[in-house]
């Protein structure tokens, strides 16, 4: 089993934030290492070294900050701007988004609607879907009613593990598995958010050792793999952003000050232990360092949805985050939202 994040590994790893503003910062291609935890490969007491990147070229659209020595005492805004947009399924009740080898995965929730999807990345149609069914005995339900959507389950965030797709459920708990090349179903881990405050399935993501779940709360929880029990409880903590945000940070005097952030949802993990997240009902994408365990800032995703403002009484809200690393492009979309965007981030 590998280290916990917490132990001597996170000692030897000094990058954080991913944050794009200008040309003299160091690629994406400087910072990631191809074996993915930015450790040389050649042991577990090796120092990180950079390594070069086949797609520099291409990485370079996002260039990256190096990492602070310390957490910033003052966090950053930073802007996403469009690059390139494409549709997105306008009845898709986003939940989830995850990329693995330039393929891009999409849960869609609602009772009755869920489904898991994968998604061509250059035009946004669909390629495949699966309707969200639970692993009933064979039999035990004609087979007319097995090839429904079924109705117990909410489809929440998704994560590609070792060649299967893990998504999580809402109030129902289970964590579903899923083959990540056919959509085949697998199985399901009943009662899997048991063990979380809350006691349902809202945001997940990995490192390449760990899993990191959300849960609506402001915990997140390390999750082993292979036990899927949680080795580790964290409360993220920091400053919150400007009165920008909608609920429930407007019904607090104007933003700011450090706190609890609750309602955490959808999570993106980057190859440089930087930890992406949604907040629900918010206008706001918290960055997060896994390894220092603190907040590194905000991404300002106001005006986004402008142009179909009225989907907001329907849910509509900014959820979903994915990066792909063969391309370095960083994408966003929301609930019942008609597009999907390509960003940069500028200060």
């Amino acid at each position: 089993m590998a280290t916990p994040p917490h132990g001597p590994r996170s000692a030897l790893v000094r990058l954080a934030c991913l944050l794009l503003v200008g040309t003299a910062s160091p690629s994406l291609g400087a910072l990631w290492h191809p074996d993915g935890d930015g450790l040389a490969a050649d042991g577990a007491g090796a120092e990180w070294r950079p390594a070069p990147s086949p797609r520099a070229h291409l990485l370079a659209r996002h260039p990256l900050l190096s990492a602070p020595t310390s957490c910033p005492r003052v966090l950053p805004i930073f802007l996403a701007v469009p690059v390139r947009s494409m549709a997105h399924d306008p009845s898709a009740f986003l939940q989830g988004l995850a990329f693995h080898d330039h393929v891009l995965f999409e849960a869609s929730g609602l009772y009755g609607k869920s489904s898991l999807r994968i998604i061509d990345a250059h035009n946004g149609s669909v390629l495949r879907q699966n309707h969200l069914r639970g692993a009933e005995p064979r039999g035990s339900l004609p087979g007319a009613l097995l090839s429904r959507p079924a109705r117990r389950f909410f489809a929440e965030g998704v994560t590609h593990w070792r060649g299967k797709l893990l998504m999580l459920t809402w109030r129902e708990g289970s964590l579903l598995e899923y083959d990540a090349s056919t959509l085949a179903f697998v199985r399901e881990h009943r009662n899997f958010a048991d063990q979380f405050e809350r006691r349902e399935g809202w945001g997940i993501t990995n490192d390449g050792s760990w899993l990191y779940v959300s849960d609506g709360s402001s915990r997140l929880y390390v999750v082993s793999p292979d036990t899927l029990r949680v080795v580790e409880t964290i409360r993220v903590v920091g400053e919150s952003p400007p009165s920008a945000m909608r609920w429930p940070y407007r019904r607090r005097s104007g933003g700011g000050g450090v706190r609890a952030i609750t309602l955490l949802n959808e999570l993106e993990m980057l190859p440089n232990g930087v930890l992406l997240f949604n907040v629900w009902l918010s206008d706001y994408i918290g960055v997060w360092d896994a390894r220092k365990r603190c907040l590194l800032g905000w991404i300002n995703g106001t005006g986004f949805d402008d142009a179909f403002r009225s989907r907001r009484r329907m849910g509509a809200c900014l959820n979903g985050i994915a990066f792909d690393e063969t391309t370095g492009e960083l994408l966003i979309s929301g609930k019942l939202w008609p597009v999907m965007h390509a960003i940069r981030l500028e200060i």
